[in-house]
């Protein structure tokens, strides 16, 4: 019979062979996560302040003006309202906030929500663009330190800047201000999002991460969702296999190993088939992570809205069920059933019904054998000798 050790046991092991502290959460906040999402309990909840930015990204999925906010007839939710969402989150059990937008320091009273969070004990973790901090945000920061600061950073100059986000101006201070949290020794991540307007710097933004030790997010998984115009979207898409290339490079230099061997790695190695999964959503949302539009709706995550719950209209307790049930019944990616390449593509929902339109259909950008066929072809012929060789033993 299989023993199945604890989480104090397995903690125990990790103690044991010297895993260090930021290793040790992550392992702890991993399994956490697991348990979370296995008993469908929220643990997180993501609150989009407003839907407003200084940027002007094409491939955004939230961009909208202050007159088409003015417009829709909804008004930007202030302190009070947002109270209302952390303080029933809390009592269901949340115990960590993102704090997003649009440009979340755009909002009003983003102080004040951050610090009425953060002095209810949960976890506060920021995503921004980085060019609107100022001394009282770092103050704020240092006071009530968060756990993450997540900033988007678009490339590596003004020229950039000013093609992808229209303001050329502001990437001199988003990187004083990244190097003024790294003084502070705020914990700081970089997230990158490759278009054609920016991926010429995609390079330049790993090597930075690299030299400065920043754990560094790249993604080209650009989303027809929300508020993106599919063409504008089109004229974004990075060549895929380009956008690989740059990434393993990095891969490798973050492991000191050579690209030829992880690249051939990626080519050639595979997993055992992806079984059947009972949701179509394999990550947190709607499992154990909540997520509040501007508006003050519930939604599965951040890039849907093709189902909503109003918890002033329903209560937040049920509220919550009607996005889990809406999550179940969403039909897996069938492709990807039985597939030994599950674990080298974007299997977000949210991607693939933006590109197809429907869901459970894979996108052809985002899949692993319809981008390198002949790879593809030859690791499959090798998994079903390796069938048929254990077979025979």
């Amino acid at each position: 019979m299989e023993q199945k050790l604890s989480l104090f046991d397995m903690l125990s092991q990790a103690k044991k062979n010297h895993v260090d502290e930021s290793n040790m959460a992550e392992i702890m906040g991993d399994i956490v996560t697991r348990k979370s999402n296995l008993m469908r309990l929220p643990l997180t909840i993501q609150l989009e302040l407003l839907p407003l930015c200084n940027f002007r990204c094409s491939f955004c999925y939230i961009r909208k003006t202050k007159e088409e906010v003015e417009k829709s007839g909804q008004q930007i939710l202030r302190f009070e309202d947002w109270k209302y969402y952390i303080d029933h989150a809390f009592d269901l059990g949340v115990g960590s906030v993102t704090l997003t937008g649009g440009e979340c320091m755009l909002h009003p009273d983003f102080k004040e929500i951050y610090a009425y969070a953060y002095d209810k004990g949960m976890e506060l973790s920021v995503i921004s663009n980085a060019s609107l901090m100022d001394e009282t945000i770092f103050n704020l920061f240092l006071q009530k330190p968060p756990s993450r600061i997540s900033v988007t950073l678009y490339g590596m100059s003004e020229d950039t800047y000013a093609r992808t986000c229209g303001n050329g101006a502001a990437f001199a201070k988003v990187m004083q201000n990244i190097e003024k949290m790294l003084a502070l020794g705020l914990k700081l991540s970089l997230n990158y999002t490759a278009g054609n307007d920016n991926f010429c710097d995609m390079e330049a933004v790993l090597a930075y991460a690299r030299e400065h030790k920043i754990a560094v997010f790249p993604t080209n998984a650009l989303m027809n969702v929300r508020n993106c115009d599919e063409d504008v979207i089109a004229q974004q898409v990075v060549d895929t296999k380009k956008y690989k290339d740059i990434e393993l490079r990095h891969m490798a230099l973050m492991q000191n190993t050579s690209f030829e061997t992880l690249k051939h790695r990626y080519l050639t190695e595979y997993a055992q088939p992806l079984v059947h999964n009972d949701r179509g959503f394999t990550c947190s949302a709607g499992n154990s992570a909540m997520f509040v539009n501007w508006q003050g709706l519930l939604v599965p995550c951040v890039n849907f809205n093709t189902c909503f719950a109003d918890p002033h209209e329903s209560g937040f307790d049920a509220a919550w069920e009607k996005i889990k049930a809406w999550v179940d019944a969403l039909p897996d990616l069938e492709e990807c059933e039985g597939c030994i390449f599950f674990n080298k593509c974007h299997r977000c929902p949210a991607i693939h019904y933006g590109d197809t339109g429907a869901f459970g259909t894979v996108s052809e950008r985002l899949c692993f054998k319809k981008l390198y066929p002949e790879h593809a072809q030859k690791a499959l012929e090798n998994y079903q000798k390796s069938l048929a060789d254990n077979q025979c033993k």
